[in-house]
Parts: C-alpha cells; sequence; structure tokens
C-alpha cells in the first residue's frame, strides 16, 4: 500500500511561510492559515536522518495539496529498525493553549481494513513548556473517511489539547517532539504528514470560546441539470469500423443538424437533435441500441433527455415524460417499471449502467431502479428511495449507483462496493461538504462539489481515473459539469469552459484528450459525456449579442464572452473489473 512512499518510517511537511488568511481542512479550520503548520524540523535519537526530498519527486505547493491532493508529500524521513525522537518547531507562530484541541497531527496509513489503523503506528508525543519537555504521552491515530487518491491511503488525525501535559491556559508552545516505534518501511511505525495548531499567535490575540474541529455541512437543493446549449457534436477516442462509435453523424455534427444532449456508452453514443427533438443514436448495434423507437424517434414523439449503457440506451419522452428504453434487455434494463413508463408515473432525469438503469421519479423525486441487481445496484437506500429522502440527481455506473439526496445535497451511492465506488467520500456525502453533479463510471465515481466547485473521485485509480487534475481539482480551476467512463473521467473547466480528461489510455486510443473545438484551442464545451474508450462534446456556441471582432489581416473571428455550460447528465460508463486484469481491491 505504501510502494510509492519513500523508504521511511515518519514523514513530516513542512509549510512554507504564507500569507496568514484561514483554512479549512479534512473538517479542521486553521486560523493562521499556512502559518498554522510546523515548518522545521530534525532528528534528535535513534536511526534514520533528515531528507528535504518529496515522495515520487512531486511537490505539494501548500498544505492543502498535500493533505487533500493528489500526493502526500515527505519532507522528513526517520528509517530504520529502532526508535526514534524528532523534534518540530512552529516558528511562523506559536500553538496557544485554549479549551479544547490546539494541535492536530496528521498520520497516513495503509490499513488491512479501510479506517483500521495498524495498531503498530501510534506514537508519543512531548511538549515544551519555555523550560523544558514534557514526558511523552502516548496517542492512537483516529481514522477520518478521508483516503488519499494516489497512492491510496487512509489519513488519520491525532487531537491533542496543551493542557494534557500541563500546559497552563493561554501559555504558548512552539516545539513538539515525536517518539515513533519500530520504523519499518511498509510494517510499522507511523507516517507523519503534517502537525498544524488549530490557534495560533499569528492571528488570534486573544482566547476564543472553543477550539474543536469545525465540520461545514451544505444543506442547499441541488438543481436539476440544465438544458445544455445546442451545438455540433464531437467525439474522440476509439472509433472502430465498422462502428464508428466516436464519429458523431451529420445530422448533429454540425452539418445537417446540431444537438442538445449527449450519452456515451460502450460502442455506441446517442443524441438529441435540436429543434425537432428526435433521438439520434450510432455505433455498434448488435442488440438495437443505435435503433431508437418511434417514441422518441419522431415518428410518434421525441425526446427530452438521454442516456446510454453497455449496449442499452434510455430516453425520456417529450411532452409525457415516459421512460422509454432500448438495446440488450436480457436483465430487463430496458424495461422500465409502471412508476416512470407512463402507466402509474414518470420520470425527471434517468442513468444508465452496465446491466441496469435507474430515474428519478417526477413529482415524487423518488429514485427509482430495475435491470440486473446483483450487487444491489437496482436497490436504492432509504435516502433517496423516499423512505427517509429523495434525489436531485442520478448516476448509473459499471454494477453501482449514485445519487444526490434533494434537499441536503449529500452523495448517497449503493451497489458494488469492491474499490469503494460506492463509499462517497466525505468531500461530497455531508460531512464535509456536499454536490452539485455527479458522474459513476466502471469502477470509480467522481463527483463537483458544491461551492468549490472541486471535483472529487472515489473508487478504481489503477490508471489514474479518480485522480483528478490541478485544471479541475480546485488547486488551479474547478468543473461546472463531469461525467465518468470505465476506466476515465472527463469535465468542463469553470470559466474557461475547456473539456479535460483524464485517466487510463487503453491503447493509446486518444479518449483523454479532447479535440481543438472543445479544449480551448477554437472552441469550447457546453455539456460532456464518457463512454468505454471514446468521449464526447457538445461545442459550445455564443450566447446571441456575444461580440464577433474580425482581426484585419488574420481572419481570425474571437468570441468574446463567458461559454454556456450546463450540469451535464449523471450517467456513464464501465467495464468489468477484471477487464483489465486489476481485480484487487485498491482501498
Amino acid at each position: 500500500m505504501r510502494q510509492r512512499l519513500l523508504a521511511l518510517g515518519v514523514s513530516l511537511f513542512l509549510s512554507a511561510t504564507a500569507e496568514a488568511q484561514p483554512i479549512t481542512l479534512v473538517g479542521f479550520t486553521f486560523d493562521a492559515g499556512e502559518q498554522a503548520f510546523a515548518d522545521d524540523a530534525f532528528l534528535v535519537s535513534g536511526s534514520g536522518v533528515r531528507y528535504t526530498c518529496l515522495a515520487g519527486g512531486i511537490a505539494a505547493s501548500s498544505i492543502a495539496e498535500a493533505l487533500s491532493g493528489s500526493e502526500i508529500t515527505q519532507c522528513v524521513n526517520v528509517s530504520g529498525g529502532g526508535d526514534g525522537i524528532v523534534e518540530v518547531q512552529f516558528t511562523d507562530n506559536s500553538i496557544v493553549n485554549y479549551p479544547g484541541t490546539d494541535l492536530v497531527i496528521f498520520e497516513v496509513s495503509g490499513p488491512k481494513e479501510p479506517g483500521t489503523p495498524d495498531p503498530t503506528e501510534r506514537f508519543e508525543v512531548s511538549v515544551f513548556d519555555g523550560a523544558s519537555f514534557s514526558a511523552f504521552i502516548a496517542f492512537d491515530p483516529v481514522a477520518t473517511c478521508f483516503t488519499t487518491p494516489e497512492p491510496t491511503l487512509d489519513l488519520f488525525t491525532v487531537e491533542i489539547d496543551l493542557s494534557l501535559f500541563g500546559i497552563t491556559p493561554g501559555a504558548t508552545v512552539d516545539r513538539v517532539r515525536l517518539h515513533l516505534f519500530d520504523n519499518n518501511f511498509g510494517s510499522k511505525g507511523a507516517d507523519i504528514t503534517a502537525l498544524g495548531a488549530l490557534n495560533s499567535l499569528a492571528l488570534v490575540p486573544t482566547p476564543t470560546p472553543t477550539a474543536t474541529p469545525i465540520v461545514t455541512l451544505t444543506a442547499t437543493p441541488t438543481p436539476m441539470p440544465a438544458a445544455a446549449s445546442d451545438g455540433p457534436v464531437v467525439g474522440w477516442g476509439r472509433d472502430d469500423f465498422p462502428y464508428f462509435q466516436a464519429r458523431p453523424p451529420d445530422a448533429v455534427n454540425g452539418i445537417s443538424g446540431t444537438a442538445t444532449d449527449i450519452a456515451a456508452g460502450d460502442y455506441h453514443s446517442c443524441a438529441i437533435q435540436t429543434g425537432t427533438g428526435n433521438v439520434v443514436c450510432w455505433g455498434r448495434n448488435d442488440y438495437g441500441q443505435v435503433t431508437p423507437p418511434d417514441e422518441v424517434n419522431g415518428v410518434s414523439g421525441t425526446a427530452t433527455y438521454i442516456t446510454a449503457g453497455f449496449e442499452h440506451s434510455c430516453a425520456i419522452q417529450a411532452g409525457t415524460g415516459d421512460v422509454v428504453c432500448w438495446g440488450w434487455n436480457d436483465d430487463g434494463q430496458v424495461t422500465p417499471p409502471d412508476e416512470v413508463n407512463g402507466v402509474s408515473g414518470t420520470a425527471s432525469a434517468i442513468a444508465a449502467g452496465d446491466y441496469h438503469s435507474c430515474a428519478i421519479q417526477a413529482g415524487s423525486s423518488e429514485v427509482v431502479c430495475w435491470g440486473s441487481d446483483y450487487y444491489g445496484e437496482a436497490t436504492p437506500p432509504d435516502e433517496v428511495n423516499g423512505v427517509s429522502g429523495t434525489a436531485s440527481a442520478i448516476a448509473a455506473g459499471g454494477m453501482h449507483s449514485c445519487a444526490i439526496q434533494a434537499g441536503t445535497g449529500d452523495v448517497v451511492c449503493w451497489g458494488y462496493d469492491l474499490e469503494g465506488q460506492a463509499t462517497s467520500t466525505c468531500a461530497v456525502n455531508g460531512v464535509w461538504g456536499t454536490a452539485t453533479d455527479i458522474a459513476a463510471g466502471g469502477g470509480h465515481s467522481c463527483a463537483v462539489q458544491a461551492g468549490t466547485g472541486k471535483v472529487v473521485c472515489w473508487g478504481a485509480n489503477a490508471g489514474g481515473q479518480a485522480r483528478p487534475p490541478n485544471a479541475v481539482n480546485g488547486i488551479s480551476g474547478t468543473a461546472t459539469a463531469i461525467a465518468a467512463g470505465s476506466g476515465h473521467s472527463c469535465a468542463i473547466q469553470a470559466d474557461t469552459g475547456n473539456a479535460v480528461c483524464w485517466g487510463f489510455d487503453y491503447y493509446r486510443f486518444g479518449y483523454l484528450t479532447p479535440p481543438d473545438e472543445v479544449n480551448g484551442v477554437s472552441g469550447t464545451a457546453s455539456a460532456i459525456a464518457a463512454g468505454d474508450y471514446h468521449s464526447l462534446a457538445i461545442v459550445s456556441v455564443p450566447e446571441p449579442g456575444q461580440m464577433a471582432v474580425l482581426l484585419t489581416g488574420i481572419g481570425l473571428l474571437l468570441l468574446i464572452g463567458h461559454p454556456r455550460q450546463r450540469n451535464q447528465k449523471l450517467l456513464d460508463r464501465r467495464v468489468c473489473a477484471c477487464e483489465y486484469g486489476k481485480c484487487q481491491n485498491t482501498r
């Protein structure tokens, strides 16, 4: 579990001096921001030496990135089979002893069971009272529900009240010693990543009532996906002869028509044609998955919403709200129940997984699923099935499903959970935050965090599909829409509207490389979809009133304004967990 960490037993992140601004990390608010963290360390005794290197050669630009980004940063290492004592110092500030927790120590672990620390990873702490160091006190790390995406490690914390060491109220501490045991790489010893002062002289001139961790819950109702801007459909990635699933037909590629909604399945794709509302599909058709029925192809009806599964497709019929499905039906995935097929109810949103489908019932907002239920993927929990809550958005993956709970914005998932894809992260499950958009892939899930716009992913990450890049993870950019495929993910970057993709490019098909029409070179995207080995997007069309400026001499048309964007449908895709030979539990 720690193969990418350096051979170490203790690891300490040394923060750089930064402008003091409060930050909230893993549910704790540090009033002095980056300056609240220890920024110097040295070995006092025991085996090991001091280093200034980083795990994998990747540096974290901030404490926030080190704890919630893609890498665990290692700056000081103590290795060897014996005990070791490391002294850490707070040179930018001092820890103030106020009622409650004063110091938080972050520790990472690769436990045998998620949320269960190795019992050998306990460590002892001593603090300097201005004259001498106190006796050591042992602490056991407490599990959080945060897991780093790469490498897969669980994050634990130790909360320390300075009063335990005899420090008087209002007094300060700027030196802490850590006693770590049996620091054998990969088996024993704590891996300390950061030490942060909740109360610091850097920004706290007077005592505050308490200093307990602050958990912010967002209780804003999540809006339903807005209608997409219509525009030409572009595709990229695997484009097999004779299916051409990444090659949209003239009816929606801008030649004779455009689209308002898109969906990507296994070897097929679908779209809703602008103006007519007709469903248009293309690609592999061995089970009729690209032959939409008359109810939505324009003969006797049209559609307002489209989704694509492994080898089936579904749509919501315009005017009636009835769910209509077609394609492979061995598990009943194209036979919607009465609750959403118009007999006793209709639907406001739909999602198609591998062998199951789900919908949100119009009016009641209850989640209804049908098809394969081998892993419980078609049995929505009480939180969204109407017993104790309902949903505002829905997504279906390989053999799991996810929804955003109405009213709270919490992400709720169910079904196959071998790689943690159905265990939503604290960042969006209501503990630390909520979500505005959700997507389910083959063995992973992703969401757009409410308030921040950051893309957060969890589950299988062998190809990096659950590790969103800086462009959308909040470091250098955020997102407005998200899509998940079998082993890759895509998003629409906020502000720019650029399509961004990441993950595993099986055989280098190119589905991680959006074309110029939507990557910002010559255009942007208003909708995004991810299939098994291909991706789709709708090219953003300028709003009326945007000014066209012709640059003299070069004939370049510059469109000034912001592209329209939308929250993309909650679908996407999957692949058998063993298809790439990666069946092991990566959590």
